[in-house]
């Protein structure tokens, strides 16, 4: 197949008309005007790929477990696809996949198990979060990895790769080619991609309907060494090996590249789905299937076998700039983001472990946080039903030590990652969730700190395009580069007695644990729009990432007079001063304490309380009538069978319902 060079004057009808061959449709459609001459199709080793429902079969011949999502790769013109996925069946050797035909029919082939292959790349990123209880799994419990002992240690395979190969040729029909995906397996992550939207194609309801699912949401956060790939966009049971598709600008119709394929759901010790997902890169795909063992490379073509090894070896290259290149300027939305996330730091404390994010505000390092990290109190403040505050004693302790690692600017002007000593300067004893600190680089090192500007275009408003920046989840010693970054918008703005003034801000970016002291930002500018304080959670204790809170930037305006001021302990009292007269409206405090309004409707477990009361209330009486005519009335003896007194059986006797109810 020869791909014909694009002229910027030629029309995409007839590029694409040039371009089909054979029935088929080269990558170069999929990317017209996004990678103009062949030197990139070279660079970044381009192929076609179809994202497919793979079914398991049984012993029996039939479906043994749901279906999952793979990426099918036809690279040859025997029309024998090899299938790619990381979902695990277990003992199943054969399948089934639904493959839509040229004609507009869909084609249902078997394919048969021809190798899998651990991949260490991904391993290596993930043992950070394996450590702390998270898996990735779908089918499979933690007694049924693949465990494996390498250089004399025990270790668990929560990422293989499975090659499948179609047992016959699809026919003359073909492959229809408009469904076609264009895949990137030479382009390795960048941290430029954080914020970069993606899109998550998936066929986890194949048995179901012909179409795939498509998923939208942004890159939070990129694994060191290049192993994983964090977004945002919610998967489901099934779509492990679906395609992740990031969103280049300039793509064709604005389906872009195929990156990197998906995981298994990534859950919590107690099984709890979070609301992130993970994808390993291509060439992490293609370096672990050419060091998998000799079934492997035995299943794959030539064509197959060039594409993989070229690949693998763009994941082994080191990441160096080309002498006498320069690079093309960044996109202003990753320029954005990179200022949003050096803003964040990672605050944690030596005696427990536990830790949170900061949000710095100065050059020399005074960085705000929540109160909570450092007191362990609740910032949710507990107010007895007297309305009065309970005086409890307490005993002066010494502040924990506070440490924390933030990207700064060295004495020559380049970027480090550096471990600080966090000095408390002030912590609030209200209800308002703030403390302040002071970042003090260790060995005397000169650092420039980075500060999030403030937001001070326009009034906050409900569906404003926002980006919560923090260190959820991923904790110290964690090989992931800097702050983890969701999209969402402002779903509502409280606001309290002051003027105008807003109060708390509930957002529906994806907040977890590790997040709180983090950064609300404007998705535009970068600005700091809020403090990020806590999220909400189910009766049975597990989080709901997407309803969180934040503390808007006009409860946090004392700092600026703070920071103009020489650090000395007199600007330290005024700044305590400042935010006990922020935190005097007792609205805005209930709005913190998250108290509901009461809206004076009736209640229907009052009007029940107040049925039952009022029948009680008349069985009684009926019971006292029926004692008093009892012993009034002389009943004469009754003859056996017949009744005990001319009333017809009044009396309340033993075990009655007029008692029993009393």
């Amino acid at each position: 197949q020869v791909y014909p060079r694009y002229h910027p004057k030629q029309s995409t009808e007839a590029f694409a008309r040039r371009t089909i061959v054979d029935g088929r449709v080269s990558a170069r459609r999929m990317v017209n005007g996004l990678l103009p001459g062949r030197s990139h199709l070279r660079r970044h080793m381009l192929s076609t790929v179809h994202v497919v429902p793979l079914s398991p079969l049984g012993v029996t011949g039939s479906s043994s477990c749901a279906p999952a999502s793979a990426l099918a790769l036809v690279t040859d013109r025997s029309q024998r696809p090899l299938i790619l996925t990381l979902a695990d069946f277990g003992d199943a050797t054969h399948g089934l996949v639904d493959l839509t035909l040229r004609t507009g029919g869909r084609r249902r082939v078997t394919v048969d198990l021809v190798g899998s292959a651990p991949v260490p790349d991904a391993e290596a990123a993930f043992t950070s979060l394996d450590s702390r209880g998270w898996r990735c799994y779908e089918r499979r419990t933690a007694a049924e990895f693949f465990v494996r002992s390498r250089n004399g240690r025990i270790v668990t395979d929560h990422f293989r790769i499975f090659l499948w190969r179609a047992t016959a040729s699809v026919g003359d029909a073909g492959i229809d080619a408009t469904v076609a995906l264009a895949a990137a397996w030479g382009l390795r992550p960048d941290s430029n991609w954080v914020a970069s939207p993606v899109r998550m194609v998936t066929a986890a309801f194949g048995d179901v309907l012909a179409t795939c699912a498509v998923t939208k949401g942004v890159v939070s956060n990129i694994s060191s060494p290049f192993g994983l790939l964090l977004f945002d966009a919610r998967s489901v049971e099934g779509s492990a090996g679906g395609a992740v598709m990031l969103q280049v600008p300039g793509g064709a119709r604005g389906r872009g590249l195929v990156v990197a394929c998906v995981a298994p759901t990534l859950q919590s010790r107690s099984g709890e789905a979070v609301a992130f997902s993970i994808g390993i890169p291509l060439p992490a795909l293609a370096l672990a299937v050419c060091s998998g063992d000799a079934s492997c490379k035995h299943a794959l073509t030539k064509e197959e076998t060039t594409l993989f090894a070229r690949a693998a070896g763009r994941m082994q290259a080191p990441m160096l700039d080309r002498p006498g290149r320069v690079r093309r300027a960044e996109p202003a939305r990753a320029e954005v983001a990179r200022i949003a996330r050096q803003g964040v730091v990672l605050l944690w404390l030596e005696s427990s472990g536990s830790w949170a994010s900061g949000v710095v505000v100065s050059e020399l390092g005074h960085v705000i946080t929540c109160a909570h990290l450092i007191t362990g109190r609740s910032w949710v403040e507990r107010t007895p039903p007297s309305g009065k505050k309970v005086e409890t004693p307490t005993i002066p302790m010494p502040p924990p030590r506070c440490r924390g690692r933030a990207t700064a600017l060295d004495k020559d002007g380049c970027l480090v990652e550096a471990e600080f000593e966090a000095e408390i300067l002030h912590i609030h004893e209200g209800s308002l969730d703030v403390a302040v600190l002071r970042a003090c680089p260790s060995d005397g090192q000169t650092l420039k700190f980075l500060p999030l500007p403030w937001y001070g275009r326009r009034r906050l408003e409900e569906g404003m395009l926002v980006w919560a920046v923090g260190h959820g989840l991923f904790g110290p010693g964690t090989p992931w580069l800097g702050a983890t970054l969701t999209q969402g918008h402002i779903a509502k703005v409280a606001g309290g007695t002051a003027a105008g003034r807003p109060a708390v801000l509930q957002s529906s970016a994806a907040v977890h644990r590790g997040c709180s002291g983090g950064a609300l930002v404007d998705a535009e500018s970068g600005a700091l729009v809020g403090l990020i304080t806590t999220n909400v959670k189910h009766q049975d204790g597990t989080i709901m990432p997407h309803v969180n809170f934040s503390l808007p930037v006009d409860l946090l305006a004392p700092l600026k007079a703070f920071l103009a001021a020489s650090p000395d302990a007199a600007a330290t009292n005024a700044l305590a001063s400042a935010f006990d007269e922020v935190a005097a409206d007792e609205q805005e405090r209930k709005l913190w304490r998250l108290e509901p309004e009461h809206a004076g409707l009736p209640s229907a477990m009052e009007a029940r309380k107040r049925l039952a009361l009022h029948r009680m209330q008349e069985l009684a009486k009926s019971a006292e009538v029926d004692a008093a005519e009892a012993s009034t009335t002389a009943s004469p003896p009754s003859a056996e069978g017949t009744s005990s007194s001319e009333s017809g059986g009044r009396h309340p006797k033993e075990g009655s319902p007029a008692l029993s109810a009393l």
